[in-house]
């Protein structure tokens, strides 16, 4: 049995029948403000642990978010992540309405990943 055959729904399944990606599909959609949630509390922690980070001798490593912070400290990097946040929903607005909950999903990935990131280093650091 190949992955298709495994995920995807074929023509002639029955409907009782659904792939694990529509599955998923369905779950993200039910979460999406909880993923929205998410999103903004892992954009908050990302700000609030670079700024913690650099003041205890690390540096930012996106070049663009150090011009920021030396540039305009911590609401720097607000604005920076807000204009994130901003193009995040630009994006929801044009994708299918299945597709929408992904974006969050997404992006609190990415910023998830930079919070651990920026946690271990401060613990590594102290």
């Amino acid at each position: 049995m190949g992955v298709r055959d495994r995920y995807v729904r074929l023509p002639n399944e029955g409907e009782g029948h659904r792939s694990v990606f529509e599955g998923f599909l369905r779950l993200t959609r039910r979460f999406e403000p909880e993923l929205w949630t998410l999103l903004l509390v892992l954009l908050i922690l990302d700000v609030l642990l670079t700024v913690y980070g650099v003041r205890i001798g690390l540096t930012e490593g996106n070049p663009i978010a150090r011009a920021a912070l030396d540039r305009f400290g911590a609401p720097g990097l607000l604005a920076l992540k807000g204009v994130s946040l901003g193009i995040a929903f630009c994006g929801w607005t044009l994708v299918d309405a299945r597709f929408r909950a992904l974006v969050p999903l997404g992006i609190s990935v990415v910023w998830a990943f930079a919070v651990a990131v920026n946690a271990l280093l401060i613990v590594a650091v102290l």
